[in-house]
C-alpha cells in the first residue's frame, strides 16, 4: 500500500531559523539541533519520520524534505484551546446530567402518584424500578426496591405455607385411602382390579409428596 505525502510548508510563525534546521540537512545534522527523537517511524517508501515533543521531521534519503515543528509560543496556545475544549466538554457534560438528573425526578414522582401503576403486580413494578435505577444512577429509588422485595417476599412466603398445607392435607387423603384399600373386602374381581391398581398409583405417588413436603421443612 503505497503512502501519500502531504508536504507542508512551516509558516512565517515557525520559520527555519525558529528551530535552527532546515530542508536538505541530514539526519545526525538535526540531531545535534533538536536532540534524539521521541521515537521514529519508517514507511514503506523507505522514508523516515523522527517524532518529537512538538511536532514530527520527515527524511528521504537521510535528508529532510519538510517538518511540521511547533514553537514554544505555538504549542501553549494549542494547550490552552485544548484546556478551554476540556472545559467546554465538561460544562456540557454536567448539564446534560443536571438535566437528565430533573428527567428522571420528575419520572420518578410521576410513577409514585400513578395510582394504575401501584395497582399493578409487584414484581412488573420491582422490574421498572430495577429498570429507572439502571437509568437514573444519580436518583436513589432504594426505598421503592426495598418495599417491594418485602412485599414479594412475603407473598412467596405465604404462597409456600399454602403450598405445604395442600401437600399435608393430600397426605393425609393418600395414606388414608390406601388404608380403606388394604382393608377391602368381597370385592368383585374387577373391584380387586381396580382397587389394586389405585393402590399402586397411591403407593407411588406417597414418597413424591413426601419429598415434596420435605423441601417445605
Amino acid at each position: 500500500m503505497s503512502i501519500v505525502f502531504l508536504l507542508v510548508v512551516p509558516s512565517s510563525k515557525a520559520t527555519d531559523a525558529d528551530f535552527g534546521i532546515a530542508r536538505g540537512n541530514t539526519i545526525s545534522t538535526v540531531e545535534s539541533i533538536l536532540g534524539p527523537p521521541k521515537g521514529r517511524m519508517i514507511l514503506s517508501d523507505g522514508s523516515l519520520v523522527m517524532i518529537y515533543r512538538n511536532g514530527e521531521v520527515d527524511f528521504r534519503k537521510g535528508r529532510v524534505v519538510y517538518y511540521r515543528l511547533s514553537t514554544d509560543k505555538e504549542l501553549q496556545k494549542k494547550a490552552l484551546e485544548r484546556k478551554k475544549m476540556l472545559e467546554i466538554q465538561r460544562r456540557n457534560a454536567q448539564q446534560a446530567k443536571l438535566k437528565k438528573i430533573k428527567t428522571g425526578e420528575s419520572e420518578k414522582a410521576q410513577k409514585i402518584e400513578d395510582k394504575a401503576f401501584a395497582q399493578q403486580d409487584p414484581q412488573v413494578q420491582l422490574d421498572y424500578w430495577l429498570g429507572f435505577q439502571k437509568q437514573y444512577p444519580e436518583i436513589s429509588v432504594s426505598e421503592q426496591i426495598s418495599a417491594l422485595r418485602k412485599i414479594l417476599q412475603k407473598a412467596k412466603k405465604e404462597e409456600q405455607v399454602k403450598a405445604r398445607k395442600a401437600l399435608v392435607k393430600r397426605i393425609q387423603v393418600v395414606e388414608q385411602r390406601i388404608e380403606e384399600l388394604k382393608n377391602k373386602h368381597g370385592l368383585s374381581r374387577r373391584g380387586v382390579i381396580h382397587a389394586r391398581r389405585e393402590l399402586g398409583q397411591l403407593r407411588r405417588e406417597l414418597p413424591q409428596l413426601k419429598k415434596q413436603l420435605e423441601a417445605y421443612q
